[in-house]
């Protein structure tokens, strides 16, 4: 009878640890932070992830850190291990030195552009030369770029007046005729001021550089050396949750704004911005590169152009040291 009793003991305790172990192996161990400015539409796929258990099931536990115009700065302190950032900042940080590598194009177009008053008479940017930019003098990517797209376009960015305005205000200084074009992205700041503007029944006329010869990469993901050396498999779970994300986002849009909210409480109320901004994000997504090889695919002579328009051409590092498609679940 005893040694019933221990039988069946013994594989009572045999079936506990073997559970016990299923369930610590599929416990979200491996933790991924993204640094972003989070809430807002252009991350749905993030939050469509997030809401599904994507991540979870890849046994990744994800967050998003609110860094707004630093992302960069929690990946320096080790608090993040990927930053959502333009293309041009992110190689701007790795010729300077920075451990870093892109390893995701978010925006395979690029999304900066200006708004507009239609009685303004600037139809392209040609017609910017002479006139006033509200815009931000500390946080600039575009005034970098002024002077390749002048060069495309034809007209003098000497000629540009520049006036620092931030982000809340230059709506209201468009509106009052205090500037003659103000500065915005398409997926992102466009979508609250075109709403704001349509309320007062006020038309604007949005010009994206990108369909005036500024064919380079907008936002993407960089990730410190060491976690992509040290995690390669965490790496590559988190972009297979994500690209998933992605994907049942776009097939489902009213889910991922959903899934925004859920996550983002605070944004209840902004629900029409939030689907504008995912709807217009959509359109930034894909080029012909993403088309053949997939989202987040990082297109090697596209990658160089956007390096070479932002920091110019006698560059040491070679374009391959800046970047990785190794990760991507395409790519396996």
């Amino acid at each position: 009878m005893k040694k019933i009793v221990r039988l069946f003991t013994t594989i009572i305790l045999a079936s506990f640890l073997t559970l016990a172990s299923c369930i610590s192996a599929r416990s979200p161990t491996q933790k991924v932070a993204l640094s972003s400015w989070p809430s807002y539409g252009k991350n749905s796929g993030f939050y469509l992830a997030m809401d599904r258990g994507y991540f979870s099931d890849n046994l990744v536990s994800f967050k998003l850190i609110d860094s707004f115009q630093d992302a960069l700065l929690p990946l320096k302190t080790g608090e993040a291990e990927v930053a959502q950032v333009l293309c041009s900042e992110a190689l701007t940080a790795i010729d300077q030195g920075a451990r870093y590598h892109i390893i995701a194009i978010r925006d395979a177009i690029f999304p900066v552009g200006t708004i507009s008053l239609p009685t303004s008479g600037i139809k392209s940017p040609s017609d910017y030369e002479g006139k006033i930019w509200g815009h931000s003098e500390t946080f600039s990517p575009e005034k970098a770029i002024l002077p390749a797209l002048a060069k495309k376009t034809g007209f003098d960015p000497k000629t540009v007046r520049l006036i620092h305005i931030e982000f809340p205000a230059r709506l209201p200084a468009l509106l009052k005729g205090e500037v003659d074009f103000i500065s915005a992205w398409w997926g992102s700041g466009y979508p609250p001021q075109l709403i704001a503007a349509y309320k007062q029944n006020v038309e604007l006329n949005f010009i994206r550089w990108s369909d005036y010869g500024i064919d380079i990469y907008g936002e993407c993901l960089v990730a410190r050396n060491e976690w992509l050396e040290t995690s390669p498999s965490t790496v590559r779970a988190f972009l297979t949750a994500a690209t998933k994300g992605f994907e049942q986002a776009i097939a489902d849009p009213d889910a991922a704004v959903k899934a925004v909210i859920a996550q983002n409480p605070n944004q209840a109320g902004q629900e029409e911005v939030i689907r504008l901004a995912w709807k217009q994000s959509q359109d930034l997504i894909y080029d012909e590169h993403t088309r053949n090889h997939g989202m987040f695919w990082i297109d090697k002579e596209k990658l160089s152009r956007t390096r070479s328009l932002i920091l110019g051409e006698k560059l040491e590092k070679p374009i391959e040291t800046t970047y990785l498609n190794d990760f991507i679940p395409q790519n396996k």
